[in-house]
């Protein structure tokens, strides 16, 4: 699962993304309408918007699986972002260093504090959103994509 929470204001809305989203529909506000790429969810996003996606299939209730996930009731585990969520598990406040986050590439540059801080009880598949294997090294990069 790839989550990216961005802005954090009382007004900014959330924009989804899930893959297998049966109609995307801008501005993707529900799992039904999601976009499919992080590209489509980034153009679509205004200032301060939450950018949540997911690679986990999404249940009746429109929400993803959270069996299989690190977001469990309002908690965030192994998730680089800020302000940091108290009392939750393996999370960062560093600055991710995405390759370009204004242009969606969500890729990590060298020295990434995302690099290997994952955690690989959370892995959903055996490869990242580009098809590369999903753990180089012994543990998951933070993020939808392995350094």
């Amino acid at each position: 699962m790839l989550c990216v929470l961005h802005g954090f204001t009382v007004s900014a809305a959330t924009v989804r993304v899930w893959q297998d989203s049966p109609k995307p529909v801008s501005p993707y506000t529900n799992w039904a309408t999601a976009a499919h790429t992080i590209q489509d969810a980034v153009d679509a996003a205004a200032p301060g918007d939450d950018i949540l996606a997911t690679t986990f299939p999404v249940t009746e209730d429109d929400s993803p699986r959270l069996s299989y996930s690190d977001h469990v009731g309002g908690t965030l585990n192994f998730c680089c972002t800020t302000p940091m969520p108290t009392p939750e598990t393996g999370n960062i406040t560093n600055e991710s260093r995405f390759v370009n986050l204004t242009a969606g590439n969500l890729r990590l540059q060298p020295g990434s504090p995302c690099i290997d801080a994952g955690t690989n009880a959370y892995v959903a598949g055996p490869t990242d959103l580009d098809g590369r294997p999903r753990i180089v090294g012994k543990t998951v990069d933070m993020g939808a994509y392995e350094f």
